[in-house]
């Protein structure tokens, strides 16, 4: 569970708990306090999808540095007249 404060005059979330720091009709004001509960399923999702995304780019740029390699030892055998 978590608290913060409003930025907006609303109704309280409905995933919220029922005991909250100020409970006037159901409502939140600007600049007081409300609780609600942290969704644990899409966080948990959000974490997962961040650390694949993470792990695609170090792969991609590993690959890169691979191939950037072999691109200068081609281009190096080249001109040294061994290939072609």
């Amino acid at each position: 569970m978590s608290t913060s404060l409003s930025f907006i005059r609303e109704q309280n979330p409905p995933y919220g708990p029922q005991e909250q720091p100020i409970a006037m009709l159901g409502m939140r004001d600007i600049n007081q306090p409300f609780r609600y509960h942290l969704p644990q399923m899409p966080l948990f999702f959000s974490l997962a999808s961040a650390s694949l995304g993470l792990f695609m780019v170090a792969r991609m740029v590993s690959a890169m540095d691979v191939l950037r390699e072999f691109s200068a030892a081609e281009e190096n055998r080249c001109v040294q007249g061994q290939g072609g």
